[in-house]
């Protein structure tokens, strides 16, 4: 999605925990000089405070097995977000039964979603659910 979140943007920064992920992103872009790609520890953004006008993640958060780690990330994105900066992400809505599928994830009803927004300082700005097992945050800094 990074090719074409580029036509809207001037500068971008993509993030993987796999290296691998990020070969073939870089394979796939090529010499964008306004794309950047890092590699992270799932905990940490490797870019400084205050730069990012949008932080958007899809398929990421729906996997994370704890609401630390979830939380951790939120305020991640927070600290890296511009001030009225937008986040938007994905989480899980379903309750699975074990978190020992690679897929599994903590889940969070509209409740949880605004004690993890005040827990991390963002203001919600809608939330727009899937037809199965997610919802899309849409959050402001």
């Amino acid at each position: 999605m990074t090719d074409y979140i580029s036509l809207a943007y001037d500068y971008i920064i993509g993030t993987d925990i796999s290296s691998e992920m990020i070969r073939q992103a870089k394979k796939r872009i090529g010499d964008d000089p306004n794309i950047f790609f890092y590699e992270t520890d799932g905990c940490t953004i490797p870019i400084p405070d205050n730069v990012a006008d949008v932080v958007f993640s899809y398929l990421v958060f729906q996997h994370m097995k704890t609401r630390e780690m979830v939380e951790n990330n939120f305020l991640e994105a927070y600290r890296v977000l511009k001030p009225a900066g937008i986040f938007k992400v994905r989480l899980r809505t379903d309750k699975i039964d074990s978190m020992k599928s690679w897929w599994a994830g903590v889940e969070y009803n509209e409740e949880g979603i605004k004690d993890l927004c005040m827990k991390t300082g963002f203001t919600m700005i809608k939330l727009e659910y899937v037809k199965t097992y997610a919802v899309w945050v849409w959050l402001r800094k």
